[in-house]
């Protein structure tokens, strides 16, 4: 099923015969390693004729939920970027993120992303998540926030695990400010972030090792995580996000390679 969403979406994409960007992931859990996870991206005004009814009508053939029709539909004007998603791992989840002009690229609290998600398959597993703007950080700086992500005792490993990664891109570009969002959920206790770190031009490869420290955190095998590797070693890193999801685990997503515009 994930499969075929993401050739569904690749599908719209190319039949606009617009400009649109690719950008892929892979995401960690307690052992579980979810590759398969896409997000691409296009320009409201690239959807051409009838902008707004073309995204519904993806929305309705991805099974979207009925309850999110009407904020996608009131939503959609003021929005700028449309991101469509898919996740072929555990949940194979459906994403469209409405991106929103911000009047400064900086300005604290504004909502510059809201994203629903749905799982067609399960039908009943969904969410609306909100992604704020924190502020721009020093990779330094960014690091005293941390707490606040990772506020239990038993999660200091993984706030030393971002600290570390912290620190790699903090000796690359040390004044380089890096845009953070704040992210939740309406209605359970996600409580996350991430972090744009294309400017720090990074790529997989200068995360070898690091990369082995958190697959071992999050017991992943070898023998997963090390072929991803050799497959996407020579792409820039460029999101990376994390802390607690919506049941309240812990878990790490890498976005790499974003390939268009």
């Amino acid at each position: 099923m994930g499969s075929d969403i993401d050739q569904i979406l690749t599908n719209f994409m190319e039949g606009l015969s617009n400009p649109y960007g690719l950008e892929r992931s892979f995401q960690l859990r307690s052992e579980r390693l979810s590759t398969g996870r896409a997000l691409y991206s296009v320009h409201r005004q690239h959807l051409g004729f009838r902008a707004k009814r073309k995204l519904l009508q993806l929305a309705e053939s991805l099974q979207v939920p009925a309850d999110f029709i009407p904020d996608l539909d009131s939503l959609f004007d003021e929005a700028v970027i449309i991101h469509l998603g898919v996740d072929a791992g555990a949940t194979h989840a459906c994403k469209i993120y409405l991106e929103f002009p911000v009047s400064q690229p900086s300005a604290q609290n504004s909502l510059l992303f809201r994203a629903f998600k749905w799982a067609p398959q399960t039908g009943g597993q969904q969410a609306v998540t909100d992604y704020r703007i924190d502020g721009r950080y020093r990779a330094s700086e960014f690091s005293q926030s941390l707490q606040q992500y990772y506020p239990d005792a038993d999660l200091i490993d993984q706030k030393l695990l971002i600290d570390s990664v912290l620190q790699i891109v903090h000796h690359r570009a040390p004044e380089l400010e890096l845009l953070a969002l704040n992210v939740t959920e309406h209605g359970n206790g996600r409580q996350s972030f991430d972090l744009n770190l294309y400017d720090a031009d990074l790529s997989l490869t200068d995360l070898a090792d690091w990369l082995n420290t958190a697959t071992q955190l999050f017991a992943i095998p070898e023998s997963e995580w090390r072929p991803l590797l050799a497959h996407i070693q020579h792409q820039s890193l460029g999101h990376i996000a994390g802390g607690i999801d919506r049941k309240g685990d812990a878990f790490l997503s890498l976005y790499h390679g974003l390939q268009g515009s």
